[in-house]
């Protein structure tokens, strides 16, 4: 036998103990079926101890049992149910409210603790939260003044039955829906602020506090965004505190000569950025000490000095790039890491071009194995003559296209005049 209880702060579902309580049960189910509880106050919050509702007046004086509801000359009030056994409360624990012996009307609290409840021995105990303790806790905790009433308004806005084995008694009509969420008519206390309506965090303070509020949120806002597209690892994420920039460097400048420079403040180390390409320097830097204290002093006394006739500039470090790099790797971070995984540290630079031309040895010039060597003018007149008599070449040979018609006459004349000869010498043999 279970009812949902739809709050301010949520919902609540409660099992009914039927079996040991049975007429205290019958009386909230049915007053629960009439929307008797609909909209009415938690006008009594003891943070961690309980939480008071059921009294439509809000005032922890009014309420009344269904049966009287139901008939005006049924009595106003219904028994406890007390049983043989002690009573075992804990946190989440229905009771019903009263003011003496059998006084139960339609007032009940939730027990908010889980040692044993001795002053609730004699108030019945009929239900059990089983699902929503966190929307009780959250009740438990709202600002209240010193009769237990929140400052802000919080209510039962529906009640649901999900089971109910009792038959319904004689006149009870269940309303065809809810009643409008407003105020029951039979509440005599004056209206407060309810907890759904947001309170104006700016009230009573300074135009100055006001901006540092905005401020902040506006900073969580881009952390929060920072971490969801991967650029830090996460939005509370902090830079180093022992952790120099310097900028404006000479580009003679090298990390060993910051170190020492640095040095009379406590232990450090320096690293230059260099071009990975060139290995030049980018005129940048970063000097990490062991201590925050050094790193302070350090920046109060160099900042603006000259090193190596250049007037430098430093500042903190706000790079969380090492740190970005530590969480991607899940391992400690080492004192030797660079401050920005990005750039190049003291690492020997990479080698420049050479400015001269290289200049082939002996061996290299000669040709290798698998290229063809190149052909002399006299090989090539060879291999055009043997491609010219070719009996299959000799049809496409230039020569043969560079003759003219009147060669190529006087050369058919000469083929036969010397045919003729042959069969002469033939004849005579």
């Amino acid at each position: 036998m279970s009812v949902l209880l739809q709050t301010s702060l949520g919902e609540i579902v409660v099992d009914l103990r039927v079996a040991e309580t049975p007429r205290t049960c019958l009386n909230f189910l049915k007053l629960c079926k009439l929307k008797y509880y609909n909209n009415v106050l938690f006008f009594n919050v003891q943070e961690n101890l309980l939480v008071q509702t059921g009294d439509p007046t809000g005032t922890g004086s009014g309420g009344d049992s269904v049966f009287h509801v139901l008939d005006p000359n049924a009595p106003r009030a219904i028994p406890d149910e007390l049983g043989v056994k002690k009573q075992t409360l804990s946190k989440g624990c229905m009771c019903m409210a009263n003011t003496g012996p059998d006084s139960n009307t339609s007032q009940f609290f939730f027990t908010m603790r889980d040692d044993d409840l001795i002053q609730f021995a004699g108030n019945t105990h009929f239900g059990n939260v089983v699902e929503g303790i966190e929307i009780l806790q959250k009740i438990s905790e709202l600002y209240a003044d010193g009769d237990g009433r929140p400052y802000q308004d919080c209510r039962i806005l529906h009640t649901f039955v999900l089971d109910d084995p009792f038959p319904d008694p004689a006149g009870l009509i269940e309303p065809p829906s809810s009643p409008v969420a407003e105020r029951p008519s039979a509440e005599s206390v004056e209206v407060r602020l309810s907890v759904l309506d947001k309170l104006d965090e700016y009230d009573g303070k300074t135009e100055e506090e006001v901006l540092a509020l905005q401020r902040d949120r506006e900073a969580k806002s881009r952390g929060v965004f920072l971490e969801i597209i991967g650029d830090i690892p996460d939005a509370d994420v902090k830079p180093p505190e022992e952790v120099l920039f310097l900028c404006k460097l000479n580009p003679v400048t090298s990390a060993e000569d910051l170190e020492l420079i640095f040095s009379r403040f406590g232990p450090c180390t320096a690293h230059i950025i260099l071009d990975y390409k060139t290995g030049d320097s980018l005129c940048f830097g970063f000097v990490e000490f062991t201590d925050k204290e050094h790193c302070i002093e350090a920046y109060f006394k160099m900042n603006n000095v000259l090193i190596d006739d250049r007037r430098v500039k430093v500042d903190f470090c706000q790079s969380v790039s090492r740190l970005w790099n530590k969480f991607r790797r899940n391992e400690k971070q080492s004192k030797d890491d660079a401050p920005d995984a990005r750039t190049t540290t003291n690492a020997r630079p990479p080698k420049r071009a050479p400015k001269y031309d290289i200049v082939p040895d002996e061996d290299s010039r000669a040709p290798r194995p698998e290229t063809r060597a190149r052909r002399s003018p006299e090989r090539k007149r060879r291999s055009r003559d043997r491609r010219d008599r070719s009996p299959d070449r000799r049809r496409h040979s230039p020569d043969r296209r560079r003759r003219s018609p009147d060669r190529r006459r006087r050369s058919r004349s000469n083929e036969k005049a010397s045919s003729r000869l042959r069969s002469r010498s033939r004849d005579r043999r």
